[in-house]
């Protein structure tokens, strides 16, 4: 049944555009147990003869299996999608520290990227893509932008909020400009659209707003080259409540 199910759920989502089949993730994982739990149930109930056809059987799906996955995963080590490493430093830590300049013990953060900052983050992450959020799947399944744009703003009013193109175009909203403080904007972000912002009733004084984006140019700049740097390591374990390593 979980087996099932999961093949239903895969069935059923709209093509995920970043590669490696994650959403069947939960398919892999039952699919192996399932696997092995009828071979040898299957191997149990058979004669000699048909255990050497089975087992030759096996052994050439799994050559050409096996073939087929290690070709798939360097293709995709070589040019992944998004860095799990640059996610946990640039989303997940970044964040930890502007909380830390600013002296917040709670914080949230909207964001559309939850993989390595999950790990990293301290802060309640509230989901912009909607894998995680039901509110924000069910708006933008329907499409529902303005509705989307109220939900932040006037609902879930997030301490801090990170806007990159494609999602939802949050700078276009003109209380994106009346309620926050920017913090950290991409130079020449017409081709990539970035940019850290926090609520400005979360910013003590104009002092703190300095210090927040001081430690945004020494810290979050020099993340943004690792960006083009998908295999560099970002330590042998994430905390939550680490932040990136300063610069010297």
């Amino acid at each position: 049944m979980p087996l099932g199910l999961a093949l239903t759920a895969f069935t059923v989502l709209e093509e995920d555009w970043m590669g490696e089949l994650r959403f069947a993730t939960p398919i892999w994982i039952l699919g192996a147990l399932v696997t092995v739990l009828v071979t040898t149930e299957a191997f149990r109930r058979m004669r000699v003869r048909g255990r050497v056809v089975a087992i030759v059987a096996l052994v050439v799906a799994l050559v050409g299996t096996g073939a087929t996955f290690v070709n798939a995963a360097n293709d995709f080590r070589a040019n992944p999608t998004l860095s799990a490493c640059h996610v946990a430093d640039r989303y997940g830590r970044a964040f930890n520290g502007y909380a830390d300049t600013l002296g917040l013990q709670q914080a949230s953060l909207f964001m559309p990227d939850l993989g390595g900052s999950s790990m990293t983050s301290r802060l309640e992450i509230v989901d912009m893509a909607g894998l995680t959020n039901i509110e924000m799947a069910h708006l933008i399944s329907d499409r529902e932008y303005d509705e989307i744009r109220d939900y932040v703003f006037e609902e879930t009013r997030p301490t801090f909020i990170h806007t990159r193109l494609p999602w939802h175009s949050l700078r276009d909203d003109e209380r994106l400009q009346r309620d926050y403080h920017q913090i950290y904007a991409l130079p020449g972000d017409d081709a990539w659209p970035d940019g850290d912002w926090v609520r400005k009733d979360a910013v003590p004084n104009r002092e703190a707003l300095q210090r927040v984006r001081d430690y945004a140019d020494e810290v979050t700049v020099p993340l943004m080259n690792y960006l083009h740097d998908p295999l560099r390591a970002c330590g042998d374990t994430m905390h939550v409540g680490s932040t990136p390593p300063r610069s010297d």
